[in-house]
């Protein structure tokens, strides 16, 4: 089932309306003006004549005439005679025949004037060369009564229309206008259908979703191919192969309009389209079938009846729409196909009566209004279609930018939130670090003074650790990011001085990034304690005559070594000891990884391992 379609907007555009009704006007004003027969001109025309056959036999008959022959690739050949009173015509003189079907050969007063006749015999001319304007000398004709005789041979069929004598710009006038309606009208028609179809096409190729574009497109090629083949003078195909393959065609053109009117009253099913398609496909096997059966035309005759009624089921589809849901664009659709269905009647009705054995065909016509307006439709649902697309881009857009706006101003709110919390954690991380650092010793120094345990010396050793501790805080609390380098030379400088008071030698080595290697403030922070932690084991556990400290980066990872020759830490120590487990938690805090470990020639040594992109 096809989701139901909004109402069309034509109904709410009266300027759109009259411009489809102009639309379709103008495609029916040449036809009317080629239907209208011209003012009877002042050459009459010679509509009895004397035939001559291959049997012998002869009679008057009137014009148009034709004789078929025995068999459709058989020779058919007919003898006609005319006379004409020379001096009721005026000069120069020419003979005009709208309808010579076969070659012929005319002679005037016995002179040989024309001779396409040969053996063996050469196709018959087509399109123009149907029309004959003969030029009549002076040198043979005489004053009087003059024979003029055209002798007749094709295949399958001779014709010969009524004859008009009278001055060649006269009679030339007759035929241009005649080949105008008759062949290069239809030609141009065909171009224009042609490229009309080929653009909806294309939009059917870009759109597959769209299969009534693919059908209405691929009819009017169609149509257009059908058209010009019907009216070129070339010979495409001849014999059975002709009425085959032209029938064919015609019932694939009808075939894709009646699935496109279907699509557009949204009444098409799977099935129909599928048995449409398929009469399609088993039309030339049937045809070549009826041929074999020697019922090839009232085969045909038969498939364009059926055709006829197809047109009118799909056109009473869109007639039902077009009245229940007051569509002016279908009423217009079904006003255009009847128009064409009138035109294609007249066509019947002229070829039946036989009253012109070259009349010329409306049909062609009538396809350029439906085919235009048809187009024109088409090409109006993909305006509105885009045209809402573009509508439905620009509130996308809008709502992206909205959701950008309220992304944007979460990820401020979000910023200035982690701004908030980050300085919270750096007070709390100061507090900590005050009270598990400074404050502790303080607390205990005040209770070994207190307690008379603490004698002078050690209160002034107490109080300039209390002061490293502040110095480290200090060092470490900056807006960013911390540049190591600085603070590491800061603290060994420091503890430069406090090792040689203490006797022990000092041997720093120190490599980092000539621009210097940033890291946050609580990352420089832990190193510095760990290092301050592993310096006051030298000089107060150690007993170590020497430490070295070197600290390289290597691109990627922060290596820190730290090694003295002191008398080493016990087993146990390294289990449980209060000083080493706070090296190890600080370790964690920032990633890295420690070791604490004996070298081989005594001692201590404490590796940290930390990953810092330079």
């Amino acid at each position: 089932m096809h989701a139901e379609m909004p109402r069309s907007p034509w109904t709410a555009q009266p300027g759109a309306r009259w411009a489809l009704v102009a639309l379709l006007l103008l495609g029916l004003v040449p036809l009317l003006r080629i239907s209208v027969p011209a003012a009877t001109p002042a050459a009459p025309a010679v509509v009895q004549a004397e035939r001559s056959l291959a049997d012998g036999s002869a009679r008057t008959v009137t014009l148009p005439d034709t004789v078929e022959g025995p068999s459709p690739d058989a020779v058919a050949t007919a003898r006609y005679a005319v006379e004409v009173e020379i001096d009721a015509l005026p000069r120069p003189l020419a003979m005009y025949a709208s309808g010579v079907l076969g070659l012929a050969r005319v002679t005037v007063n016995g002179a040989l004037l024309v001779d396409e006749i040969a053996d063996p015999l050469p196709p018959a001319p087509r399109g123009l060369g149907r029309l004959r304007l003969v030029d009549l000398p002076p040198a043979l004709l005489r004053p009087g009564v003059n024979r003029i005789e055209i002798e007749l041979a094709g295949r399958g069929l001779v014709s010969l229309s009524a004859l008009r004598f009278g001055s060649r710009g006269e009679l030339a006038t007759l035929r241009d206008r005649k080949a105008l309606a008759m062949v290069i009208g239809p030609l141009i028609v065909a171009a224009v259908v042609g490229c009309l179809g080929l653009s909806v096409l294309v939009l059917f190729l870009r759109l597959r979703s769209e299969a009534m574009y693919g059908y209405f497109g691929l009819g009017a090629a169609l149509w257009a191919l059908h058209t010009a083949w019907t009216a070129s003078p070339q010979r495409v195909l001849t014999g059975v192969h002709l009425g085959v393959w032209w029938n064919s065609l015609y019932a694939a053109l009808v075939v894709m309009l009646v699935l496109f009117c279907l699509r557009f009253a949204q009444r098409s099913r799977r099935w129909i389209e599928r048995t449409l398609l398929a009469v399609c496909a088993a039309a030339p096997p049937a045809l070549y079938a009826a041929a074999a059966l020697g019922v090839l035309d009232p085969a045909a005759e038969a498939l364009r009846l059926a055709l006829v009624v197809l047109v009118t089921g799909a056109l009473g589809a869109v007639a039902h729409q077009a009245w229940h849901r007051r569509r002016f664009d279908g009423a217009l659709l079904v006003l255009a196909g009847l128009a064409g269905a009138g035109f294609g009647l007249r066509d019947w009705l002229v070829f039946h009566e036989r009253a012109d054995n070259l009349p010329v065909q409306l049909t062609p016509y009538a396809g350029l209004p439906f085919i235009a307006l048809v187009s024109a439709l088409l090409i109006e649902r993909f305006v509105r279609n885009a045209r809402a697309l573009d509508v439905l881009n620009r509130q996308l857009d809008e709502r992206v930018a909205r959701r950008e706006a309220e992304l944007a101003a979460n990820y401020e709110r979000a910023s200035a939130l982690e701004r908030t919390q980050a300085a919270v954690d750096e007070r709390q991380r100061l507090m900590r670090e005050l009270h598990d650092g400074l404050g502790a010793k303080l607390v205990a120094a005040q209770l070994r003074v207190e307690g008379g345990t603490l004698d002078r010396a050690g209160l002034s050793r107490e109080l300039r650790d209390c002061l490293v501790d502040m110095r480290l805080a200090a060092e470490t609390l900056t807006p960013g990011e911390t540049e190591l380098g600085a603070v590491i030379g800061n603290f060994l400088f420091r503890w430069e001085g406090l090792l040689r008071d203490a006797g022990v030698r000092a041997a720093w080595q120190v490599e980092l990034p000539r621009a210097g290697l940033q890291v946050a403030p609580y990352v420089a922070l832990q190193l510095l304690r760990v290092m301050q932690e592993a310096l006051n084991n030298v000089l107060r556990h150690a007993e170590a005559q020497r430490v070295r400290l070197d600290l390289q980066h290597d691109g990627r990872t922060l290596v820190l070594l730290i090694e003295d020759d002191g008398r080493g830490i016990a087993p146990g120590a390294l289990a449980g000891g209060r000083g080493l487990a706070d090296m190890r938690t600080r370790a964690e805090a920032i990633g890295a990884q420690l070791v604490i470990d004996a070298p081989p020639g005594g001692g201590t040594r404490i590796t940290l391992r930390l990953a810092v992109a330079a």
